[in-house]
């Protein structure tokens, strides 16, 4: 049978053709291997390069993205959790080599030298920090602590955990994998793994339990119901928040001060995604803890200018994401009716001091807003930005995210997590951690008739009002509040590192516990161990099998 030349010609011709697609299809397999836990997202992202811009150039921004995700040199960012454990034991054993061959010497300098350069290589930083007032003899024992964390592969796990995270998301945030939509304020990735780490956290404290003695007979606590009773828990944190808010509403009635809401972002180039959902032509890779650098920096300056003419405030501020996790701060703040148009003058050039001749500057930088009472009250108004970046409380649907509140919710926990981020933070005014303490200990006080009885009785109720009444008011100084809280050093090394340890002990009284000839009330007088629960303890603890 003889074959037909017009085939031949035709195969032959297209060799070439057939070799550059083998080639090119072996070159996107070979790095879609590589990082084959995030695979779907370079396979997307190639693919509308491809189309955009053909395969040559969509092949050089799959490599640009490749050698983003690259960790220590050849092994991807996104690898498992079990990966990050096998080299952070890797790493913590070649410090302690390093640190016992230097330290053999007696030579710290060289302990740090050498420790230093090797974390720095490993992508982390070494845990050193060497204050001016250090004496020689100080900034030795801080370089052996330092040494010890970095011989410890605990430490190390953690430090990868947040390097390669952040490392990845950064990089799905930059190709269009963090998106309202799709995958709001975090990618997939990053929300799974960080499910994960908390039902890992989560499991650990129900095999762990604080044990201390209380009239010579042991007493222990579960750890998982210590958190759920605090701040940790979301429900709680919320509540609290809003139990804040309200409290400085009402201080600020009382006081005839009037709400301010007002609103920062950052400029177009720190925003990896558009608001049509494409990726953005300005975007210059910063990341989120990058754009709160920005924010932070802003709000210092507009701060330090309310100072010095005379604007003086308190309330609060929120960090939320935008759809593709680029962060902006809300502020509600109460301020005297006088001081308003001041204050945004100064809010305003601040926020438009960078990139301010840019399209859209005028609408999207910054925004302010009057609360009218007979519209609506303070608090009311920043519920729902509580609420939808804790728990999703009454939040039906989350239009940022494109999601439901819930899901809205979870995902700006995740956010905050793992870029490290404050969502809220308090303006001015007293101490919450007097509160709290006071809400712990509130049935330890027996002070009829003092103000220290009436701030316990404050706490006990929730009245936040009141409390900051009692304190010295919203806009009191620190060394001019009635308690503060009270800390200790202990006087032998208390952790695994060899570091002494600033525990809280109780509060400070001031100006009444000097009438009074006391200067501290002991709140923490006991001394808990954290141990592992026994077996039977956990068993003991789970709820019976019910024959449904």
């Amino acid at each position: 049978m003889t074959s037909n030349p017009l085939c031949l010609v035709s195969d032959h011709k297209n060799a070439p053709v057939n070799k550059a697609k083998q080639e090119n299809a072996e070159f996107v397999a070979g790095i879609l291997a590589k990082h084959f836990h995030v695979s779907q997202y370079l396979t997307a992202f190639h693919a509308r390069q491809a189309r955009s811009f053909g395969a040559v150039v969509a092949n050089k921004a799959l490599r640009r993205v490749s050698d983003s995700l690259v960790f220590d040199g050849y092994k991807s960012a996104a690898m498992d959790d079990e990966s990050i454990c096998n080299i952070a034991k890797v790493r913590a054993e070649l410090c302690e080599r390093i640190y016992h061959q230097s330290a053999g010497v007696g030579d710290t300098d060289a302990v740090r030298r050498r420790l230093e350069e090797f974390c720095e290589a490993g992508g982390v930083v070494f845990p050193l920090k060497i204050g001016k007032k250090d004496t020689p003899a100080a900034i030795s024992k801080k370089i052996v602590s330092a040494a010890l964390r970095v011989s410890d592969a605990k430490w190390w796990r953690r430090q990868l955990r947040t390097v390669t995270g952040r490392c990845v998301e950064s990089t799905l945030r930059e190709i269009g994998g963090v998106c309202a939509g799709r995958s709001a304020y975090v990618s997939n990735y990053t929300l799974e793994r960080w499910k994960k780490a908390s039902h890992r956290n989560a499991e650990t404290l129900k095999a762990m339990e604080a044990v201390t003695e209380i009239d010579g007979e042991s007493v222990s606590v579960p750890l998982d119901e210590c958190v759920a009773s605090s701040v940790s828990n979301p429900v709680n944190r919320r509540n609290e928040l809003m139990v804040r808010m309200r409290g400085y509403e009402e201080v600020a009635t009382g006081l005839g001060l009037t709400g301010v809401f007002l609103t920062l972002t950052c400029p177009s180039k720190y925003h990896a995604i558009t608001h049509g959902r494409g990726l953005n032509p300005k975007y210059e890779g910063a990341t989120p803890r990058e754009c709160m650098e920005y924010l932070n920096d802003v709000w210092a300056r507009i701060r330090a200018e309310w100072a010095r003419s005379g604007v003086r405030c308190f309330g609060f501020r929120v960090a939320e994401p935008h759809h593709d996790g680029t962060p902006h701060f809300h502020f509600m703040l109460f301020m005297p009716a006088d001081s308003i148009g001041r204050a945004l003058d100064v809010f305003g050039r601040y926020a438009m001091e960078e990139d301010g001749d840019e399209p859209g500057a005028d609408k999207y930088r910054w925004d302010s807003k009057i609360i009218d009472p007979e519209k609506g009250t303070a608090s009311g108004y920043i519920a729902k930005y509580v609420a939808k970046n804790i728990d999703g409380f009454a939040v039906d649907y989350d239009d940022e995210g494109d999601c439901h509140g819930a899901d809205g919710a979870i995902r700006a926990r995740a956010w905050a997590s793992v870029w490290g981020i404050r969502q809220f933070q308090q303006i001015g005014s007293v101490s919450v951690t007097v509160y709290r303490e006071l809400r712990r200990n509130c049935e330890l006080f027996e002070l009829p008739d003092s103000d220290v009885d009436d701030l316990r009785a404050a706490a006990d109720r929730g009245d936040w009002a009141r409390f900051v009444e009692l304190m010295g008011g919203p806009l009191v100084e620190r060394k001019g509040q009635t308690l503060r809280p009270l800390y200790q050093e202990a006087d032998q090394f208390d952790n695994a590192y060899c570091e002494p340890v600033k525990k809280m002990i109780g509060l400070w009284l001031q100006v009444v516990g000097r009438a009074m000839g006391r200067s501290a009330l002991i709140t923490r007088d006991r001394v808990w161990k954290i141990r592992r629960r026994e077996p039977e303890d956990q068993e003991a603890a789970k709820p019976p099998n019910l024959d449904l």
